[in-house]
Parts: structure tokens; C-alpha cells; sequence
């Protein structure tokens, strides 16, 4: 038996370069001198003195062992109990993870082909959990989509939900803009939002909705037409500054029916049945007939509108009010004409009488073409004459097919 000195120590391998790792040997005997200074036998350890890591070989191969950390009061802060890993044996603000004092660059945790599985924060005494990154923090799934955190709360070119951020024109399924400087995505599919942004612009959508926003664009230029879109807000970059008031940006629809058709007809009645209600405004600086709205129709479309027209001569603040209704019908041959008579209820200020000058009095009428439905008003004179008028419609198609 060999002596046994009393005192006696164990010194394992070491290296003492930095990086350096501990290798398997090409031979079973270590005497045979083709061993080199890193080689260790199966059950050996090993230690890098410079870079704080132990190494042991097993049946296995070559293996970093884990270290340890003790805390104030002797309990490690990496401890293993069956598959997780315990940090503490109690709940502490001072435990903390951290990586070396001497590491020069960030550390993973886990890589893409090493996974971890569940992450449970908090539990403590509000518990609450925090995340606190130096710059900007994304998750990312494999597919490469991701939510992103630069400067904003949200923003992301792939994520589909946008909180105060830049600008986005990446194609999205179902995205939401909340407090954006600019909401805009070309097919995309279905249901858009937009709540309190500028430039909103969904093109070839099936759905959309702009509420609070600015130069809103909802539409298609593949098709013309999207199955549903609603703005409410500003429009036109004019602001509700009335309380309990909301204001209606553009025109507003009410829609109850469906396209429907009627006994034989194949083609849809009521695709474009709303009764509409919208605004428009032209000056006119003369007494001849000028358009204030000009709606195009084509054969076999009938129209029934009613406006509210008010104009006011700049020059002496004569007024013209009048309520305009009448009701139009484009038949199959080409042949547009209004049904009966057009009727409208008046006032005015505007002086003259049909046979004393001036003769030119301001009035307002509805009148129709093959091309287009129109209301109409007259000025007064050489005066300029401001006009605006609040119209509703509504209107049948397809009625000879």
C-alpha cells in the first residue's frame, strides 16, 4: 500500500490561459507521451484559474461543471432541485444574478437550438415583476415576428399592434394604430384600427375604422369598394371643441339593409341604398346657375335628396335660405328626369322683384342629366355670394335588369 502523509493535498489540473478548455487524449495511457497538458482520464477534474470554470470528463466527454455562488448567509444562489434551478432559499432583493465582473460582453440566456420553457415572475410582496433593459426589448418568436420597444411603447414593422409610433406601411394582419404619427397598410386583409392618429391610410381592406384621426384614406383601389369603414373625428383637420359633441368626419351613413334585389331581378337594389348626409360649399360671383354638388348616376339609378342651402352676399349681408327636395329617376334607355315637380321653401333678403331691378334674385333648385344629379344655386349680380349647403340622399340601382 502506498503511504499516506498526513497533510497531504490534492492539486487538480489547471490552465491558465483565457478560453483555454480541457481535451480528451488520443490514448488510454498517460505515459505514452502523446498526452497533452489539457488531456484528462474519465472521472479527472480540471480548472481554468483564469477564467473561474471547472471541467470534469465523463463517460460522456468533456463537461463545464456549474458554480456556485455563496450569498451574506451561506446559501448558494444557483441551487439545483430535481429539473429547476433555485435561486435563493428565500425571496430577496439583494439576490441577484449577474454575469462576471471581468465579462466584456452581454450573456445569453439559453440560445435558439437550447431553450428554456416557462418564465414565472413576481410573487413578491406586491407582486409585481420587473423588467428593466438598458436600450430596447423585443420578443421574437421563431417566425421572426416580434414586438419591439425603441424610444415608443410599442413599434415594430411586424407587430400588429402600434402605440405611439413612426409611421408603418408593412402589410398586417388585423393591425391596430394607437396614437400614431401615420397608420398606413396596403392588403392587409381585414379589420384596421385607428384611434387618434394622422395620415391613416388602409388601401385593399375589407374592413376599417379611423376614430379621432386626421386625412383619413379607406378604401380600395383593387375593387372600389370595402365592405365596412367608419371614421369619427376630426376630418378635414377641423376639431370638436364643443363638449358632448361628436363630430362626424366626411359624410355619415346609415345603413340598416342589406343589397338585396327585388322579385325577378338578379342585380343587387339596395347595395348603395344609405341615406347619406354630407356638406359642400361653392362661391359664385355672378347670377348664372352654378353646381354646388354634382353626383354622377347611370341608367337605372333613382335618387331622392333633400338640402338645406344658405348663401350670404359678402358685399351688403343679404342672406338666402331655402329647403330643397326633389326626386330623380335615370331609366334603362339613357333617359334621366326629375319625378314631378322639385320643391323649395324659401326665404331671402336679396332685394328685386321678377319685374324691377334688380331682376337677378338668388335661388337654389335640383335638377338632373344623363350624367349627373346636381343642386344648384344662382348668385346675385356681380356680387360674391358664399354658399353652403347640408344635403341627404338616398338612392335605388339596377332597377331595369
Amino acid at each position: 500500500m502506498a503511504r499516506i502523509d498526513q497533510y497531504s493535498r490534492i492539486l487538480h489540473h489547471r490552465l491558465t490561459s483565457p478560453g483555454a478548455v480541457f481535451t480528451i487524449p488520443s490514448s488510454s495511457d498517460h505515459t505514452d507521451e502523446t498526452w497533452a497538458a489539457t488531456d484528462l482520464y474519465i472521472g479527472e477534474l480540471g480548472i481554468n484559474v483564469t477564467d473561474d470554470k471547472i471541467f470534469m470528463r465523463t463517460n460522456n466527454g468533456i463537461v463545464q461543471l456549474a458554480t456556485a455562488t455563496a450569498s451574506a448567509g451561506g446559501d448558494n444562489i444557483w441551487v439545483y432541485s430535481g429539473t429547476e434551478v433555485q435561486i435563493g432559499n428565500s425571496y430577496s432583493t439583494t439576490t441577484a444574478i449577474t454575469k462576471a465582473s471581468t465579462a466584456t460582453q452581454s450573456v445569453d440566456l439559453g440560445t435558439t437550438s437550447k431553450r428554456f420553457s416557462n418564465l414565472y415572475l413576481g410573487d413578491n410582496s406586491d407582486n409585481k415583476a420587473v423588467i428593466n433593459v438598458k436600450d430596447t426589448f423585443s420578443l421574437k418568436n421563431n417566425a421572426g415576428d416580434f414586438l419591439l420597444t425603441s424610444g415608443y411603447l410599442i413599434n415594430s414593422e411586424n407587430s400588429a399592434i402600434h402605440i405611439g409610433t413612426q409611421s408603418s406601411t408593412v402589410s398586417k394582419t388585423n393591425p391596430i394604430w394607437i396614437n400614431t404619427a401615420g397608420g398606413t397598410v396596403s392588403n392587409g386583409g381585414y379589420r384596421h384600427s385607428s384611434i387618434s392618429s394622422g395620415n391613416v391610410a388602409f388601401d385593399d381592406v375589407e374592413s376599417g375604422v379611423a376614430i379621432n384621426a386626421e386625412n383619413v384614406v379607406i378604401g380600395d383601389t383593387n375593387l372600389g369598394t370595402i365592405g365596412l369603414a367608419t371614421h369619427i373625428g376630426y376630418g378635414y383637420n377641423k376639431k370638436n371643441i364643443t363638449g358632448f359633441q361628436t363630430v362626424i368626419g366626411g359624410s355619415l351613413a346609415v345603413r340598416t339593409l342589406d343589397s338585396g334585389t327585388l322579385g325577378g331581378n338578379s342585380q343587387p337594389i339596395y347595395a348603395n341604398s344609405d341615406w347619406i348626409t354630407q356638406q359642400a360649399k361653392v362661391q359664385t360671383l355672378n347670377a348664372l346657375s352654378t353646381s354646388i354638388v354634382t353626383m354622377g348616376w347611370t341608367a337605372g339609378e333613382a335618387i331622392q335628396m333633400k338640402a338645406w342651402v344658405m348663401g350670404v352676399n359678402r358685399d351688403d349681408g343679404n342672406v338666402y335660405s331655402a329647403e330643397v327636395f326633389g326626386t330623380g329617376i335615370h331609366n334603362g334607355d339613357g333617359f334621366a328626369k326629375m319625378v314631378g315637380d322639385v320643391y323649395v321653401l324659401e326665404q331671402s333678403t336679396f332685394g328685386g322683384t321678377a319685374s324691377m331691378p334688380p331682376y337677378d334674385l338668388a335661388e337654389s333648385t335640383i335638377e338632373c342629366d344623363d350624367t349627373s344629379f346636381y343642386i344648384k344655386v344662382k348668385g346675385h349680380s356681380s356680387s360674391t355670394v358664399e354658399w353652403i349647403t347640408t344635403y341627404s340622399y338616398q338612392k335605388m340601382q339596377n332597377l331595369f335588369q
